[in-house]
């Protein structure tokens, strides 16, 4: 695969997502986008998940491939001493997209029903997901911290 294919499917990802979120709560009847959890839409027994799990399952496949390209665009550049950094910031889609594949094998528990062990093995995916989630903010600030002051992109100070 080229190095753009790997790109487009981090611009892609994000599409796709808003795509499944938006449209699928629209799609299940009676559903208070705002007061239902996003994580509910593909759970078990869900009358649209035939069409969500599929368009999730592409976003989380996209954030794993763009994932791959993040970390072979940072094995690459050996010489660079940001490479470590771009290492790091690789694994975060990576595991990101990892752990969003395997909800899909996993569905949530419908809300109110007995808790079972494949809902139970698919709450703690999702937790370390949005762990994950929150992680790829700090690890993006940081990365684009380091590159900040090392004088690649420094915004620009008044005063």
């Amino acid at each position: 695969m080229k190095q753009r294919a790997f790109a487009v499917s981090g611009i892609l990802a994000p599409i796709v997502y808003v795509i499944a979120v938006v449209p699928g709560g629209a799609l299940w009847p009676g559903c208070n986008q705002v007061s239902r959890y996003i994580g509910d839409l593909p759970a078990s027994g869900v009358p649209n998940a035939w069409v969500l799990n599929p368009l999730f399952g592409l976003f989380n496949l996209l954030v794993l491939v763009y994932g791959i390209g993040f970390l072979r665009s940072a094995r690459s550049s050996v010489d660079n001493p940001r490479a470590r950094t771009g290492k790091a910031g690789a694994i975060v889609p990576l595991l990101q997209g990892f752990f969003g594949v395997a909800t899909l094998f996993f569905p949530e528990d419908p809300a109110g029903s007995r808790i079972t062990m494949v809902g139970r093995t698919s709450s703690m995916c999702l937790g370390v997901y949005s762990l994950i989630s929150v992680g790829f903010v700090f690890v993006t600030g940081g990365i684009t911290t380091a590159m900040g002051s090392r004088g690649l992109t420094s915004p620009r100070r008044s005063g």
